[in-house]
This record gives structure tokens, C-alpha cells and sequence, in this order.
């Protein structure tokens, strides 16, 4: 059942990857634009003789040359000058020889922008999108953009695109998107071709669009745009030609990977890991996806740090796992934000070091609105841990998490550390406490943690009453591994009066669903006749569906079951385990049964 939730877990986190780094192109940071030749520039005279050209003495001309040459552009501004005002803006925005303050930048970006100089308009466009420096406003953006637009600016044209287009928290609105690409194509713009093309293919003017945004990424391709190739590939691989085609979205993926693209690197390395369309190669795979991180995709980082963290395609190695959580949060990625606290918080892979802990929670629990980041907060602050104790903080956390639809699994999270002794002192009490509160929520995570304690006793005092209980609710919820236990509980009676028939009920459901434990559970009931009439023909197809292989630990089951049956019943025998095969059987298989079996009763 684990490896399984940690495939699930781990497809989640690929496609959570693959959707931040690739459903749409990355999206522009602020380009910072530097002075064109004509602009007036400061002598770089030094007025320091030789002599005096080393240690302190040095650094202090080099400083009283910056303060002669900002007091000179400021100078230049007050006599007119306004392209001395975009040098100032440049200079304070980037923190060139002066200290960054981008308070300071808006305002002299500001004094060009109003004698409208197309770099200031588009510079201070950006900071009013971004909210540096100013508040941040949106509509005053667009304005901006529109003026160096009418002036003819392709830049502040493809600007307008992508707001438009939905980016930066704009709604979307393709038709004003698609002009003004457009329009910057008209001025030679292969960006804002590529642009539209995606536009094209994911939607706007619908299957007519399609076909001519594909037309133009295939122009594309051709003439070199390999971000054009992995853009064909997405096509082919989400089937928005017709049809899902994974060999031609491979070949697109594969022929921009090996032209330097990290996009091709990474939709490749994913494919090659989880085996779509080609043999799996974990390590193959993770090392593509590594080398997309290297490039700097935000998707790849958070993804090969997971890989890192547990073990996949790599060594495990916490260390290297810290460096490209860290790398992917300051990308801006919300899981990435949570690693890094749970990293410091429990001093695995980093130096435990719980303000920082606090500072990361904080900024996954109030951007991101992350309910598991908000619930540690809480219990940190409820157990003084890292922090003061505060029961106000601690409650307004906790109903802070109370809005996210991933609440109840949060609360599963948490007490799980506790039962770990995970940053937390190791406390079963308060571990079950959280479980029962998510439980009761209607987790069947937790409702299976929970019975599983209660059955094994492992660290409470063993109850089968209790674990049944739990068991069952998870099971009226569809769980299979809470049926299959269930029905374990049945046939060897604990915590309920022994009943085979009642077992193989539990257990037949959850074998009509795929889980190997139960099949093979239900083999050995039919090879036995408990709770079932006996048959080993049916025996020997649920335990042939459910092995990956015959091993010394099986070998005497499926071998009894061979020489019990006449050669009439063995073909019977096969052909339904072939079908049961393609009914019930895994597609992919990862690791041996290891299941609790019980052949007989006592």
C-alpha cells in the first residue's frame, strides 16, 4: 500500500511540477534595460593620483567618484536632461553603486516617464505590475504599456500580450491578447510569433486557431526555435491534436533536449522516469530533470529536490534535497516554501534553526494559503516551540487553515510529526489527537492510521475494538487497504466474532479493486474453502493476478495447487488467470507481495 501512495504522491508532485513549469511559458522577469549609446554619460575620469591608488585611500575615491557622478546626473535632471533620470532610475532600481531602493527608482522613472520616454514608461510599468516599489496597480500598468505601445515600443506591445493573456493576476482576454502580440509581430517580434502560436494551440478561435498556431510553431521549429519543438511535443503529449500521441510528443521532447532546451530536458526526463512511452529509467530520467533544474526551471528544482529527498533516480542526500528546496522557494514555488520549513524545523538537511522554520511557514501559511504550513504554525505556537507561546496566534493559524479544501490532510500531517518525534517531542497523545481531528473531518488516511495503531498497538495500548472501528469507516469510504484488513479481522476474529464468510466479503472488494493483498488473501481463501466454496482453479488465478513473480516464500502454494488439479482444470485455471490479468491486475508492478496472509484458522 506505501509504495503505491508514494507513486500516487509522486505522479502528484510530477504533475504539480509539470503544471508550474509548462502549462504556460515562464513568465518574464522584470527586464532591466540598459542606456543606449546616446544618452549622456559621466567621464570616468579618476581623480586620484597613482600614488594613492591602493587600500582605504582607494575606496574612498571610487566612492567620491560615484557621489560626483550621481550629483552630476542629478544635476543633468534639473536642467532637463530626462534620459539622466532613467540612468538614476536604473541605478537605484539595480543597486549600482548605490544602495537598491526601489522607492527611488519609481520616482525618477516617473520623471521620465512623464516627458514620455518609451524605457521609463515600460520600467515603470513593470514596477506598478510587480508592486515594487509602488503599490501595486494593474490598470496603471496597462497604461503605461499602451503609451510606449503607441509610440511604437515592441516591448511594452509584448507586455500588454502577456497581461492580457491572463499573466500576473490579470483576467484573461485572448482577443486583446492576440492584437496585441500582433502588433509587436508586426515589428519583427519572434517572441510575441511564439507567443501567439501557444495562444493558438491552447484555445482562442478555437480548432481554426489550432491549425494555425500549429502551422506557426512548425515554421518555427524549422528555422531553429527549439522552445518551438517542446511546444509541438505539449500538443502530441495532452492529445490537442485529436488524439494523445506519447511516441511523436517523445521525439519533439527529445530532438529540443539534445538542442540545449531545459523545457525539452525536463518533459523528456519525466517521461523517461515514469516510463511513458519508453522504457523507465529512474536514473536516466532524474538526470534530465537535474540538468533542467541546473537551467534554472523552477518545476525541475522543487521535482529533483523530491528525488533527492527520498532516494529516486539519485542517492538519497538531504543536503543536496535542502540546496533545490531552497533554490525553488526562492523561485516562488508554495511547496517549496513548506519543505524548507519542515527542513529547519526538525534539522534534517539543514541546521535545525526554528525562526527561520517560522519565517518559511509563514510566508507558505499567508501567500499561498497553505493549511498544513498554518497548522504547524499553530502547534508551534500552542508548544512554545521556536516561539513564544501565544494561544491567540496558535487559534488564528488554525482557523487560517480551516478555509483550505487540503484542512483535514494537514491535520494528518501534523500528527504525524508528533508520532515521529519530528521536530516536535515524540508524543502518541498528541499524535492521535490530530489524527481524530481529521478523522472525524472524514479522512480515510487518518482513519487507517488510526486503526493501524490500535491494531498493532504501537504506542497505545492494542484494541481491536477500537481499530475496527476506524477500519470501517475507512472502508465504507472505498479504502481498500482498511477492507482487506476488515476482512483479516473476520476470518481470525479480533475485536468481532470469527466469520469467514463476512471476511471474504471485505476481502473481495477490495481484490475487485486492484489490491494485490487482498488477491492474494482471496486465493488462499478459495485454495482453503473458508468463507468461499473451495476451488482451485479460482485459487490459483486471484494468488497468479496478485504475485509480480513466484519466489521460495510462494513457490509451495502455486506448486500445491498445480499437482491438486488434472490437466483439464490447469488450462481452466490459466485462462483465468489471464483474465483476471486484464481485469484486476496492476499495470505497473514495483516491488514483491508482502502482504499478512493467514491460510488457516486455529
Amino acid at each position: 500500500m506505501k509504495s503505491n501512495l508514494y507513486l500516487v504522491k509522486l505522479s502528484f508532485v510530477a504533475c504539480l511540477a509539470l503544471l508550474v513549469s509548462a502549462c504556460s511559458l515562464p513568465k518574464p522577469k522584470t527586464v532591466v534595460t540598459t542606456c543606449p549609446p546616446c544618452w549622456p554619460l559621466v567621464p570616468a575620469a579618476d581623480p586620484c593620483p597613482a600614488s594613492l591608488s591602493t587600500g582605504s585611500r582607494s575606496r574612498e575615491c571610487k566612492l567620491d567618484r560615484v557621489a560626483g557622478n550621481i550629483a552630476d546626473l542629478k544635476s543633468q535632471v534639473e536642467c532637463g536632461n530626462v534620459y539622466a533620470a532613467v540612468c538614476l532610475g536604473e541605478m537605484y532600481l539595480k543597486g549600482c553603486d548605490v544602495p537598491k531602493d526601489a522607492e527611488q527608482a519609481a520616482c525618477w522613472f516617473n520623471k521620465a516617464a512623464n516627458a514620455c520616454i518609451p524605457v521609463a514608461l515600460i520600467q515603470l510599468g513593470h514596477m506598478y505590475r510587480d508592486g515594487i516599489g509602488v503599490p501595486r496597480n494593474l490598470p496603471k500598468a496597462i497604461c503605461l504599456y499602451e503609451k510606449a505601445a503607441h509610440m511604437g515600443d515592441v516591448t511594452a506591445k509584448v507586455a500588454l500580450g502577456e497581461m492580457y493573456r491572463g499573466w500576473f493576476g490579470m483576467p484573461a482576454n485572448y482577443e486583446r491578447s492576440l492584437y496585441w502580440y500582433k502588433k509587436a509581430i508586426e515589428c519583427g517580434s519572434v517572441e510575441a510569433e511564439y507567443q501567439i502560436s501557444w495562444l493558438l494551440t491552447h484555445g482562442a478561435r478555437g480548432r481554426s486557431g489550432l491549425n494555425l498556431g500549429l502551422e506557426i510553431l512548425t515554421d518555427q521549429a524549422e528555422h531553429g526555435n527549439v522552445e518551438a519543438w517542446v511546444s509541438i511535443g505539449d500538443l502530441y503529449y495532452e492529445g490537442r491534436l485529436g488524439c494523445r500521441d506519447l511516441k511523436r510528443a517523445l521525439e519533439y521532447y527529445r530532438s529540443a533536449a539534445n538542442c540545449g532546451s531545459s523545457e525539452g530536458a525536463f518533459r523528456l526526463g519525466m517521461m523517461i522516469f515514469f516510463g511513458e512511452c519508453v522504457t523507465k529509467n529512474e536514473k536516466e530520467g532524474a538526470e534530465l530533470i537535474l540538468r533542467a533544474a541546473n537551467a534554472g526551471l523552477p518545476g525541475a528544482q522543487l521535482l529533483i529536490a523530491h528525488l533527492y529527498r527520498d532516494g529516486k533516480g539519485f542517492e538519497k542526500d538531504l543536503r543536496r534535497a535542502s540546496y533545490w528546496y531552497l533554490k525553488a522557494a526562492d523561485a516562488g514555488l508554495r511547496h517549496a516554501d513548506v519543505e524548507v520549513g519542515d527542513m529547519y524545523f526538525s534539522g534534517k538537511g539543514l541546521p535545525r534553526y526554528l525562526e527561520r522554520a517560522v519565517h518559511y511557514y509563514d510566508i507558505a501559511a499567508k501567500q499561498n494559503n497553505d493549511a498544513y504550513a498554518a497548522l504547524m504554525l499553530s502547534a508551534m505556537y500552542s508548544n512554545a516551540r521556536g516561539v513564544p507561546f501565544s494561544l491567540e496566534k496558535s487559534v488564528a493559524y488554525y482557523k487560517r487553515a480551516q478555509h483550505s479544501s487540503l484542512f483535514l490532510l494537514a491535520e494528518y500531517k501534523v500528527g504525524r510529526r508528533f508520532a515521529a518525534g519530528y521536530g516536535f517531542k515524540r508524543d502518541m497523545n498528541e499524535a492521535i489527537r490530530w489524527y481524530q481531528l481529521a478523522a472525524n473531518g472524514g479522512l480515510a488516511l487518518a482513519q487507517v492510521e488510526l486503526g493501524d495503531l490500535f491494531y498493532t498497538g504501537r504506542g497505545v495500548l492494542q484494541d481491536f475494538q477500537e481499530a475496527y472501528y476506524w477500519y470501517r469507516r475507512a472502508a465504507l469510504q472505498g479504502n481498500t487497504y482498511a477492507e482487506n484488513m476488515l476482512g483479516l479481522m473476520w476470518l481470525n476474529g479480533q475485536g468481532v466474532p470469527e466469520d469467514a464468510i463476512q471476511a471474504a466479503g471485505w476481502i473481495r472488494r477490495a481484490a475487485f479493486k486492484r489490491a494485490r493483498q487482498a488477491q492474494y488473501q482471496l486465493g488462499l481463501l478459495y485454495s482453503e474453502g473458508l468463507g468461499v466454496p473451495h476451488s482451485d482453479v479460482m485459487a490459483y488465478a486471484w494468488i497468479d493476478t496478485a504475485l509480480e513473480d513466484v519466489d521460495d516464500n510462494t513457490a509451495y502454494i502455486i506448486f500445491d495447487l498445480v499437482d491438486r488439479m488434472n490437466p483439464n482444470l490447469r488450462e481452466k485455471a490459466v485462462l483465468l488467470s489471464k483474465r483476471y490479468h486484464e481485469k484486476y491486475g496492476l499495470r505497473h508492478r514495483h516491488s514483491k507481495l508482502n502482504s499478512r496472509r493467514v491460510t488457516t484458522r486455529s
